[in-house]
Parts: structure tokens; C-alpha cells; sequence
């Protein structure tokens, strides 16, 4: 089961209800600040998740940058989860076609 929290990799969406428009953003909690990047071509993307503030950096630029103050709950479309889990790489949809490259991915010492 996906219990994570979602950070966009693409800047449209076939739902314009959304909150997910530009790459960056943290889904249904904070839109991209900025498009810095386009659909169809490669991006640099650095995610930091440190307990509960979570910041986005997409080509270098500062796009997102939040702390998930809600009460702490298992599901994290309800709460604020810290727990570990599954990283998940997709696309939006059956249209959506990725490609991902050189990903890295290490643990820091927390300071919460």
C-alpha cells in the first residue's frame, strides 16, 4: 500500500482540480513557487524529507519548501507520517511516458 507523501514530476495534469500543476510540487499540499523545467526534457531533482519538512530543489532552483504541521497519523493524506517507506517512482497516468537516470538516494542524520 502507498502511504507517502508525492512530489510532481510533471507540470500538467489530466485533473486541472488537481494541486499538482509544475514539477516540484508537493502533491495536494504545496504547489511548485516556480517552473523551472519543462515536460520532455531532462531535469535534476532533489528531494529532502527531514521528519516533518519536506523540500524540493528542481534544476538547482528552491521550488517547494514544507513542514507538514498536522496532527501525526499512519496515512499521510490525513497526517503527518515520518515513519520509513517505499519510495515510489511513476508516471501520472497511462499517457504519461518517463524516463529516469542517474538517482541517488542516501540517508542523513535527522535533526528533529
Amino acid at each position: 500500500e502507498m502511504m507517502g507523501y508525492e512530489s510532481q514530476i510533471q507540470n500538467g495534469s489530466p485533473n486541472p482540480k488537481e494541486l499538482m500543476p509544475r514539477t516540484g510540487s508537493i502533491v495536494r499540499r504545496q504547489l511548485a513557487r516556480s517552473l523551472v523545467s519543462g515536460d520532455f526534457e531532462w531535469t535534476a531533482k532533489t528531494i529532502i524529507a527531514e521528519g516533518p519538512h519536506m523540500a524540493v530543489w528542481v534544476n538547482g532552483y528552491l521550488v517547494s519548501d514544507w513542514i507538514d504541521r498536522r496532527k501525526t497519523d499512519a496515512n499521510p493524506r490525513r497526517g503527518l507520517r515520518t515513519d520509513p517507506g517505499t519510495i515510489i517512482l511513476q508516471g501520472h497516468d497511462a499517457a504519461t511516458e518517463i524516463t529516469f537516470r542517474d538517482i541517488h538516494i542516501g540517508e542523513m542524520k535527522s535533526r528533529w
